[in-house]
């Protein structure tokens, strides 16, 4: 009796174990439709949010203002979900998977400072040093991978459903106010565009960024300003922030309207560096023409133009030959750079303004 008993509360106790175990494991792997957090390490989380799928209209309307040439209006169908991380990559999620590796470019040194002047292979690099240690830990479920956003996912998430230049359903108010010198009045009425001058304050952008007008042209600490509406913040300015896609002169994926991605950007330096990729959002050393959603620019993959960082994607791969295939030349773990000593750290106490 007693040992049908004790054979009973064995099995009872091993599938409890069992399905403890099996809750335990789901827990550490993302949900669709949930948002999601990356542990870096004991103290440094990475916050994203579930971005679900959809329909939008990429590119601005041809009223709106300061639009540009390549911001052609089209509809585009994301047909999958993917997370985006809540803030900027910062400098403490950076050394958490990088090591104490800090840019001679950065202008401001602060554990919750977006990472800034990072090159595209860089930005790459912590990526696919994260998905080894994911892989690796058993967190990634099959064909997931962390990744730089496309294009597309970018500015989907950026919109959250706004059709405005700015994601608060605002639009830019500034306008150029000109300056004149020396001669130059008598040059401009003459027909010579030689004025100086500068755009007005946009209180619309300022409420969602740190631009030139109100950044003291520094970054600063993300999140204190006001997100869109799924949660994101900072997807105007601050950082200019890398996309996974080369530049193009228009919009990618010039045949197809549903997932598109431009061609294939290698990480290979001796191929593919002349060719630039996408940053997107502008930064606190931009100017507000530069802001807007749909703003599209570019810089070559070796340049991290002193204001550009990057905002991590979760993403599904249909089949493992569509994950990105990751073979840098240069290992940037055997690259020293080193912050210098001047720069000014920045504690968590900053507000916003």
């Amino acid at each position: 009796m007693y040992k049908k008993i004790y054979y009973l509360l064995c099995i009872y106790a091993m599938l409890k174990c069992g399905l403890l175990l099996q809750v335990d494991a789901e827990s550490l792997t993302p949900k669709t439709g949930e948002n999601w957090t990356v542990d870096l390490s004991n103290d440094v989380k990475l916050e994203m949010v579930y971005i679900v799928p959809g329909t939008f209209e990429m590119g601005s309307q041809k009223d709106e203002p300061l639009r540009m040439p390549l911001e052609t209006l089209r509809t585009v169908t994301l047909t999958k979900g993917y997370w985006l991380g809540k803030y900027e990559v910062t400098q403490k999620q950076w050394q958490a998977i990088m090591g104490n590796m800090f840019s001679i470019g950065w202008k401001r040194i602060g554990d919750d400072l977006p990472v800034h002047d990072i090159d595209w292979y860089a930005a790459n690099e912590f990526c696919k040093r994260l998905n080894e240690r994911e892989i690796k830990a058993g967190k990634l479920p099959p064909n997931y991978r962390y990744v730089l956003p496309t294009e597309a996912q970018w500015e989907y998430a950026c919109r959250a459903g706004t059709k405005t230049a700015l994601n608060n359903g605002k639009n830019i108010t500034s306008v150029w106010k000109a300056t004149l010198w020396g001669f130059g009045e008598w040059l401009h009425y003459a027909g010579f565009n030689v004025s100086r001058g500068h755009w007005t304050d946009c209180p619309n952008l300022g409420e969602v960024s740190w631009y030139q007008n109100n950044s003291q042209l520094q970054p600063h600490l993300v999140g204190l300003k006001k997100p869109n509406a799924w949660g994101l913040y900072d997807m105007h300015g601050n950082v200019a922030e890398w996309c996974a896609d080369r530049k193009t002169g228009d919009y990618p994926g010039d045949t197809s309207n549903i997932d598109p991605i431009s061609p294939p950007a290698s990480m290979d330096r001796l191929y593919d560096s002349t060719k630039t990729r996408v940053v997107r959002g502008g930064s606190y050393s931009d100017s507000v023409d530069r802001c807007s959603q749909s703003r599209r620019d570019g810089s070559f993959p070796g340049d991290g133009g002193g204001d550009i960082g990057f905002r991590l994607a979760l993403v599904y791969f249909d089949t493992e030959e569509d994950i990105p295939v990751y073979s840098i030349q240069i290992q940037y773990s055997d690259i020293t750079r080193k912050r210098s000593p001047r720069k000014e750290k920045v504690s968590s106490g900053e507000k916003s303004n």
